[in-house]
């Protein structure tokens, strides 16, 4: 079991979000994993969510602009 304390709403919101983006960039057949895990190396324990997916990424141009404020 992994547990943790956040904001329920604010956490489905942010972890729907990068999934949604995850399966608008695969093509039909492409793959989404998910996976949890618990760092306790760091100074206090840590939850990791990891998503990754078989899309193309980012292109170079958008690459270097993603951090860019509006």
């Amino acid at each position: 079991p992994l547990w943790i304390t956040a904001d329920p709403t604010h956490l489905q919101v942010a972890v729907r979000a990068v999934l949604d983006n995850a399966v608008f960039a695969v093509s039909s057949g492409g793959r989404v994993a998910v996976s949890l895990s618990l760092d306790a190396s760091t100074a206090g324990p840590r939850a990791n969510i990891v998503v990754r997916d078989d899309g193309p990424g980012l292109s170079e141009r958008v690459r270097r602009h993603l951090f860019d404020p509006y």
